[in-house]
């Protein structure tokens, strides 16, 4: 609830009086969040400004990383892929060094997104990595955004079966978390999907469903962009008052059974398949306690 979320971290800076309170930082945070997935990227930008400058002393290093992961995104999602680049293999660089598994697993997450849109080639075996380290981590959230991402890149660039069964996992995951901002960033990729496989009135339905909730953070950026593009495709295949049918449809759902629908689609398109080709790399161990972003992890454990 982004809505609720802005009035809390407001409400939260209200009270403190002592710009170097901790509770400004991990408001203000949270005010970088909520920009981040409503598309606000300048706003983000300039909110972590703000936040190197309030940064309490002995802050968590958690906190710090993912500052700079959600710099990184703001700038990749904004178009400015070099500077996203540099600075995601400057955060990868560190944890490596520092021997961090939190900023390992985050930086190589926050690259994957910096390669998406230019060099999804290259992006796709980084997601992969991105979803092992997550999961060595064992970082449910991390895990979580590191699935949509890869299951979105093998359904527009990669292995289609692949997608199917990463975009299954995603749906499970976050249905369990009730995160329904996290679940429309997910499901809004499968319709490209559906469209790549030819599944039209399937893609023309989920697409009047996820332009349609009012549990869902808006649509921006090159995401967007898909969206308008399938609805030009899905016209032209369908018809329009095809298309605007197949639409309605979606827009009947309520969000439990717009998901529960979506998985049931994805269930038989996984059946439709050849397997999937797993890109494979030697996982890293799991690392040990750690406490924050800290903790050891030796270099030697990760991925050649």
């Amino acid at each position: 609830d982004l809505e609720a979320a802005t009035a809390l971290a407001d409400r939260g800076l209200a009270h403190c009086a002592d710009p170097h309170d901790p509770a400004v930082y991990t408001a203000t945070y949270a005010l970088s969040e909520v920009a981040l997935y409503e598309g606000r990227l300048d706003d983000v930008l300039a909110l972590a400004d703000v936040l190197e400058q309030v940064s309490p002393s002995g802050a968590n290093r958690l906190f710090d990383v993912w500052l700079r992961v959600s710099r990184v995104l703001a700038q990749a999602y904004s178009g400015r892929t070099d500077a996203a680049n540099t600075a995601a293999e400057r955060i990868l660089a560190a944890g490596r060094r520092e021997g961090t598994p939190a900023s390992v697993a985050w930086a190589t997450y926050a690259l994957t997104e910096a390669l998406v849109e230019h060099e999804p080639e290259r992006a796709l075996p980084v997601a992969e990595e991105a979803l092992a380290y997550s999961r060595a981590f064992d970082d449910r959230f991390l895990v979580g955004v590191t699935l949509v991402t890869a299951a979105s890149l093998h359904a527009r660039h990669g292995n289609a079966s692949r997608a199917v069964e990463l975009f299954r996992e995603t749906i499970d995951r976050w249905r369990r978390a009730r995160n329904w901002t996290q679940q429309w960033v997910a499901v809004r990729s499968i319709v490209g999907l559906l469209l790549r496989l030819g599944a039209n009135e399937h893609a023309a339905v989920l697409h009047g469903i996820v332009l349609s909730r009012s549990t869902s953070s808006p649509p921006f950026g090159a995401d967007a962009q898909r969206l308008a593009a399938a609805a030009a495709e899905l016209s032209a295949r369908l018809g329009e008052a095809g298309f605007a049918t197949a639409r309605a449809r979606g827009v009947g759902m309520s969000d439990d059974q717009a998901i529960a629908w979506t998985r049931d689609v994805l269930d038989r398109l996984g059946h439709g398949l050849p397997a999937a080709r797993v890109w494979t790399r030697r996982c890293p161990r799991r690392p040990g306690p750690t406490s924050g972003a800290g903790g050891s992890w030796s270099p030697a454990a990760t991925p050649p």
